[in-house]
């Protein structure tokens, strides 16, 4: 949890100082000589400790009787940015739930089955978001956008199925980048060290979210005229 505090700076000899939180150096027993680390961003400077790993956050499900919800809770825990997520979950309703979870698993990147023992199923995230930045997925989300714009308004026209297929397949993809792009701006708001690495502000955070919103959205408009293209068709 985040505690807002106001501290004075004061001056020893020529440069100017700031005093630690009390309790916070006693959480992490530090001591004087020790070496800290700072994270300066465009709106902050990040205090961390060198022992500090990166967040992680798991989150505990339990079905209960209700196969569909579960798997709700699922995406929810991806989108909030729970790197594990563990389930109780009976070997009576297994398989049941591997239906129901294979029609979302792939728009849910990186997140993985890893282990099913004892009525546990654990899954993980395996992906790295250095390695795919936000400004990255909005990139390729407006490439396919744009692609589903023109694909959708020629098969209207021109009354082409195939065109419409086309962007009927990319719908999944989109929102898989969307839904990536949802848990790595929302685990920067709650993890600044990850922030800091992605090199993002929180005005950043905020656009984004905004961007990959409507792409998603435009992208799903061109969904229903492919569909339109179908169904007249057909």
């Amino acid at each position: 949890m985040s505690v807002k505090e106001i501290r004075r700076i004061m001056r020893s000899g020529g440069s100017l100082v700031v005093s630690l939180p009390r309790e916070w150096v006693e959480t992490r027993k530090i001591k004087p000589g020790d070496n800290i680390e700072l994270l300066v961003t465009k709106d902050a400077i990040i205090v961390k400790t060198l022992s500090v790993e990166k967040l992680e956050r798991t989150s505990y499900l339990k079905y209960q009787k209700d196969i569909r919800h579960l798997v709700n809770s699922v995406v929810a825990a991806y989108l909030l940015g729970c790197s594990s997520i563990v389930i109780d979950l009976p070997k009576t309703v297994k398989d049941l739930f591997d239906v129901e979870f294979s029609k979302v698993k792939n728009k849910l990147m990186g997140l993985e089955i890893v282990e099913y023992s004892n009525n546990k199923l654990i899954l993980k995230t395996l992906t790295d978001p250095i390695e795919l930045p936000p400004i990255d997925i909005l990139k390729r989300m407006w490439q396919i956008t744009r692609e589903s714009i023109e694909e959708s308004i020629t098969s209207i026209l021109e009354e082409d199925i195939q065109q419409a297929e086309r962007v009927v397949q990319k719908d999944d993809e989109v929102d898989k980048l969307y839904f990536y792009t949802v848990r790595i701006l929302r685990s920067c708001a709650e993890d600044p060290t990850l922030q800091t690495r992605l090199n993002l502000s929180n005005i950043n955070l905020l656009d984004f979210r905004i961007a990959a919103y409507l792409l998603e959205n435009i992208n799903d408009r061109t969904l229903e005229i492919a569909l339109t293209t179908q169904q007249g068709i057909l």
